[in-house]
């Protein structure tokens, strides 16, 4: 699945139960997926009723299911190791004339000219 995905394009969308998405939730972030949200789906009344037995009923059905959502994680590599985009970014962008850096030396601020408010 890693080959065919491409980092912070392709979403897995994965369908389970509670227990079942617990379950697989640590083989996913290992594996470099993260996690952004998870979307609880009822199944509704029809659902429990249909699939409870009260005479051998010994739990309650399970009337819900989850949909949780993943990304591929966009990794890095250099000379230095792997590392995420946010650090690469710092890395690529890290002298005077990068926009968005720091001041060398704080700028004096200046009233504008009355005809430029």
């Amino acid at each position: 699945m890693e080959r065919a995905c491409h980092p912070g394009h392709d979403p897995l969308w994965f369908w389970n139960t509670e227990i079942g998405w617990a379950s697989v939730h640590p083989v996913l972030a290992a594996h470099g997926w993260e996690y952004r949200c998870c979307n609880v789906w009822d199944k509704g009344l029809g659902h429990g009723a249909g699939n409870a037995n009260t005479l051998t009923l010994r739990k309650f059905p399970v009337v819900t299911e989850v949909c949780a959502h993943y990304v591929k994680a966009a990794r890095f590599t250099s000379g230095d190791g792997a590392m995420t985009m946010q650090e690469w970014l710092r890395r690529e962008c890290a002298g005077p004339d990068c926009p968005g850096a720091p001041p060398t030396k704080p700028a004096a601020w200046r009233t504008p000219p009355p005809a430029s408010i």
